[in-house]
């Protein structure tokens, strides 16, 4: 997605007082596909690209029985070829397997254990306050880390977060386990169901793997770098899949019958 820099002629214009500024300004522009492009249509550009194409039939049958009954048989059915499917590739991994356990069962377990699952409403309710006031005098609350050490360690976090990100404190008490750190550092997005953003969080930094979301930063050490923004700036990359065909039939009176013959989206492992 994008060129490379060495595919792009850099000019450079140099003038006593503005030479630094216009080298640095184009040297920007050469960075494309690190530089926090915005996601687009691609399918207008694609050669190869064509629309779908949608057949529809039917076949009625109908007989007088009396002046009072008749009877009427039909069949109703749509046939869809070079069907367009968008696919999100920026999408989370949630099928992701470390340690033997897939990331969307980790987190599913979390959102159990902070009531998430069975009452929309009540989800985190039980989670302490971040901090206390005493005396008038407002500090962190040990408390709410002793709340997410409780949690049950999941397999997932334990084998894929780095050790630093595990190690870490709240309120002068120690995280006992990695998923304690990830469940109180983004709680806020466990409760508020922001996977997206979660995976977005771990992804710049606290997972051992390399990057796996076009998002995040591709090197990014000080904060000012060219590709801070990561290689996609709106969040959502689309791709497309044809599907060969696909027949839907129902007979004229009775439900539809589910679709047949559609692909299952591409699988991200690392």
């Amino acid at each position: 997605m994008g060129n490379s820099a060495e595919h792009v002629p850099i000019i450079r214009m140099r003038t006593p007082r503005n030479a630094a500024h216009v080298e640095r300004s184009l040297l920007t522009l050469v960075k494309t596909g690190i530089n926090a492009i915005a996601a687009g249509a691609g399918e207008s550009l694609d050669p190869n690209f064509r629309p779908n194409v949608v057949d529809s039939f039917d076949f009625t049958i109908q007989r007088q029985l009396s002046h009072r009954l008749t009877l009427e048989l039909g069949y109703i059915g749509r046939r869809i070829t070079h069907e367009y499917q968008p696919i999100n590739i920026n999408a989370v991994p949630h099928m992701m397997t470390i340690g033997g356990q897939k990331f969307s069962s980790a987190y599913a377990s979390i959102m159990t254990q902070l009531g998430c699952l069975g009452n929309v409403a009540a989800c985190g309710g039980a989670i302490p306050s971040k901090t206390k006031t005493v005396n008038n005098v407002t500090s962190d609350n040990p408390a709410y880390t002793a709340y997410f050490n409780g949690l049950t360690p999941q397999p997932f976090f334990e084998n894929s977060v780095n050790s630093g990100y595990c190690k870490g404190t709240f309120a002068g008490v120690a995280f006992t386990s990695c998923t304690a750190a990830v469940a109180a550092n983004e709680a806020g997005n466990f409760t508020g169901q922001a996977v997206w953003s979660l995976w977005s969080d771990l992804d710049n930094g606290a997972f051992k793997f390399a990057r796996s979301m076009m998002n995040t930063p591709v090197n990014c050490p000080t904060g000012s770098e060219i590709g801070c923004s990561g290689q996609l700036s709106s969040g959502v990359a689309v791709s497309r899949k044809l599907n060969r065909n696909r027949v839907t039939s129902r007979p004229s009176r009775s439900g539809p019958i589910p679709p047949t013959n559609i692909a299952e989206p591409p699988c991200w492992t690392v």
